[in-house]
């Protein structure tokens, strides 16, 4: 991910677990940029995850910190959203 572009709102690909109790965690995603590079990026940890509602919209927030695969240096601080009525995993915006 270079930190040049801006990454906003972008819909992705997602693979998560689910805990016996229904909490979803993320572990990696996928998603293409504007020059049609296919990104996948590596979930390490989970900071933060709280439920909000966006404009009307019911959604569940992780900040998490990512590494890209293909550049294991490079460590990221991103904002990831999941829409519950539409299923639905989007990369919201880079931190860091």
């Amino acid at each position: 991910m270079d930190t040049k572009q801006e990454y906003t709102n972008i819909p992705i690909q997602l693979e998560n677990i689910c805990s016996t109790q229904g909490e979803i965690s993320p572990r990696w995603f996928r998603f293409e940029d504007e020059d049609h590079i296919i990104h996948t990026v590596k979930i390490q940890k989970i900071i933060s995850r709280k439920d909000i509602n966006f404009v009307g919209i019911r959604m569940i927030q992780f900040i998490c910190k990512t590494i890209e695969e293909d550049s294991k240096d490079r460590e990221h601080l991103v904002e990831l959203r999941y829409n519950i009525l539409l299923h639905r995993w989007y990369f919201y915006q880079m931190l860091s």
